[in-house]
C-alpha cells in the first residue's frame, strides 16, 4: 500500500468511526436513522480535525416496542433486506413494509445500510481491502471497536514502515 493510499484509509476509517459513534449515540437514545449512505454524511475538515454529521434526520424514528407499526422510509438501494415485504413489485421496484417484522433487529437496519454505504465508498476510491460490516451482526459499538483497532494498526504501520528495497549491484541472469 503506497504512504497516500495509507493516509486515505486511514483518514476514510476515522470517518466511518465517527458515523459509526453518532450511529452508536441515537441507538442509545433510541432512535433509528434508516437513511444512512454516503449523501447523508457531512464532512468538514480543518487542519487538526474531522467534523461528521449524520444529517437528513426526515427518516429519523424512535426505536418501536414489540409489535408496534413502524413507517420505514430510506434509500433501497442502502436498506436492510428484511425491510421489504418481497424483492420486486409490478413496477419493478422493492416493496417497503409497512411494519417491521420481530424476526428483523430494528438496529440492524442501520448497521446494514452503513456497511453498504462503507463498501460502496471503499470500492469506489479502490481501497482495499473493504470493511465488511453487512453479513455479520455487529453493533455500532462493536464497530467502533473494530475500527479503533485498524487505526492504530494502521498508523503504526504507517510509522515504522522501513524502505525494502535492495541496495547494491544488480545480479546478472547469464549463463
Amino acid at each position: 500500500m503506497t504512504p497516500s493510499n495509507l493516509q486515505t484509509r486511514i483518514k476514510l476509517l476515522k470517518i466511518f468511526k465517527k458515523v459509526a459513534e453518532a450511529l452508536n449515540c441515537l441507538h442509545q437514545h433510541g432512535f433509528v436513522h434508516f437513511d444512512i449512505k454516503p449523501e447523508n454524511i457531512a464532512i468538514q475538515e480543518s487542519e487538526s480535525d474531522i467534523s461528521v454529521k449524520l444529517i437528513d434526520a426526515g427518516s429519523l424514528t424512535h426505536l418501536p416496542t414489540a409489535g408496534e407499526s413502524v413507517k420505514v422510509h430510506g434509500t433501497t438501494a442502502y436498506m436492510h433486506p428484511g425491510l421489504f415485504e418481497n424483492p420486486i413489485s409490478v413496477f419493478g421496484k422493492p416493496s417497503i413494509r409497512r411494519s417491521i417484522p420481530n424476526s428483523v433487529n430494528i438496529k440492524q437496519t442501520d448497521i446494514y445500510s452503513y456497511g453498504v454505504t462503507v463498501k460502496r465508498v471503499f470500492e469506489s476510491l479502490s481501497i482495499f481491502p473493504v470493511p465488511n460490516f453487512i453479513n455479520k451482526s455487529y453493533t455500532a459499538e462493536e464497530i467502533i471497536k473494530t475500527l479503533e483497532t485498524s487505526i492504530h494498526n494502521l498508523e503504526k504501520k504507517g510509522g515504522t514502515k522501513k524502505s525494502t528495497r535492495r541496495r547494491g549491484r544488480k545480479r546478472s541472469t547469464r549463463r
